[in-house]
């Protein structure tokens, strides 16, 4: 682990130049020393995630609410509503509707697919078209 001061004093004994930088976006070096500093952080990190996200299509409701794994794609005209963690490896189809507090891991969610409020589904699949109710609770199932 190095800290920046560390890495100054390490270039300049090794004969490096070290020259100032005026970064004109401060996000883009958040430091990260106490907790409050990580929440502001991954606040960041999300919100980038879902600026890339709608830009391909897709609409996050309240996306300051909505929490989207790296690993995730979504397919364009989608709408995700506020509340909404989609995690792990999970793929979403074009078109799909996923309402207030859905959670998703490790799914694959086919197009057309309306998901109901407050749903959990883990490692599970759902063919194109389905309607899931609200409050379904379910692991490992596929909906054919």
């Amino acid at each position: 682990e190095f800290y920046l001061t560390d890495i100054v004093e390490y270039c300049v004994s090794s004969g490096g130049k070290v020259a100032k930088y005026l970064n004109p976006d401060p996000r883009e070096v958040l430091g990260v020393n106490s907790r409050v500093e990580l929440e502001a952080a991954d606040v960041e990190l999300q919100r980038r995630r879902n600026v890339e996200i709608m830009q391909q299509g897709v609409s996050l409701c309240t996306a300051s609410t909505v929490r989207i794994s790296p690993q995730t794609e979504i397919g364009g005209d989608s709408r995700l509503y506020q509340g909404c963690q989609i995690l792990g490896n999970t793929r979403i189809g074009r078109s799909c509707i996923l309402e207030a507090g859905v959670i998703l891991e490790n799914c694959t969610i086919g197009d057309d697919v309306r998901i109901g409020p407050y749903s959990i589904l883990r490692d599970s699949e759902v063919a194109d078209g389905n309607n899931i109710p609200a409050l379904t609770k379910r692991e490992g199932e596929n909906f054919l």
